[in-house]
């Protein structure tokens, strides 16, 4: 872990090193910055940024040095996955900032299990059918926020405060090779880890299982750094801290089941919604980004 962080430090250190020799400030009007060239270095007033995510450079960073894939950093600036991350400036030093996030993902986990038909006819057969569980998980997000800028050289300090607003929703689904019958009352039935039992009651459908769905609302002051590497792009991060409020969905299954006559369905209640706030730092805790403007 050491040395991923060295080699953060040192690569940071590069930039600078690098572009610093490149671009030398020049005061032209005591507010605006340019390099030697005559370009612009911070955002001006009409300006838009986009955001980019620096955690997976410095996971791919971390296992080009040492050689294990496992490596991670806890920042993430985006918040999530497939986040874009915007700023408009509506001054030299203040911008408006949305932040959005839709996230779908969708995997299937297929299980060979016995072909009970065909071993009711032949018990020395090796058919096989596929049990088959959907997981279905969907994310969205939005947050809005006003931000300032102070300082007028390449390093500036940030601060401001955001509003946002997020739901996430997962549900399994279930597709049995062996039909449960009047015949068949206890068929052949993967666990989904390898193994397979005969079951007589076993699941159709799950919604948020595991009570990772439901609803977000945060209000969050934020302050932060940004060094600028080059004219109008950035290097930066943030932490933030605030009031959230979470509202976690209540879980359900559905149950298929043989009852002593017939094959029937039931749907039951898992934990109830459970609506709580939290006060403290916001989640993710620390952001590092990559910020263009334009």
């Amino acid at each position: 872990m050491k040395k991923i962080y060295l080699s953060i430090i040192l690569i940071f250190a590069l930039f600078v090193n690098v572009f610093a020799q490149d671009d030398i400030d020049t005061d032209t009007d005591a507010t605006v910055v340019v390099n030697k060239h005559g370009e612009t270095i911070l955002p001006q007033e009409g300006d838009i940024a986009i955001g980019a995510d620096m955690v997976p450079f410095m996971n791919y960073v971390g296992n080009m040095f040492n050689g294990n894939v496992g490596n991670s950093f806890s920042g993430s600036f985006l918040g999530g996955p497939n986040t874009i991350f915007l700023k408009y400036f509506i001054a030299d030093d203040a911008a408006v900032r949305v932040r959005f996030k839709s996230e779908k993902q969708s995997n299937y986990d297929d299980y060979f299990v016995r072909d009970d038909a065909a071993f009711l006819a032949d018990p020395l057969t090796n058919d096989k059918v596929v049990d088959r569980r959907l997981n279905a998980y969907s994310s969205y997000g939005i947050g809005l926020g006003y931000e300032k800028f102070r300082g007028n050289g390449r390093l500036r300090g940030t601060y401001g405060a955001e509003f946002w607003f997020a739901y996430t929703n997962q549900n399994y689904s279930y597709e049995y090779g062996n039909t449960m019958t009047t015949a068949n009352n206890a068929p052949t039935t993967s666990n989904f880890f390898g193994g397979s039992n005969q079951l007589s009651s076993r699941n159709l459908s799950q919604t948020n299982p595991f009570g990772n769905g439901g609803l977000d609302l945060g209000l969050n002051a934020f302050v932060g750094v940004e060094y600028f590497i080059m004219p109008k792009i950035s290097l930066g991060s943030e932490l933030s801290w605030g009031v959230n409020y979470h509202n976690r969905t209540q879980s359900s299954t559905e149950t298929e089941y043989w009852d002593g006559a017939a094959v029937a369905s039931v749907t039951t209640l898992g934990s109830p919604s459970e609506p709580y706030f939290s006060l403290g730092m916001a989640n993710p805790a620390v952001r590092l980004y990559l910020m263009f403007h334009f």
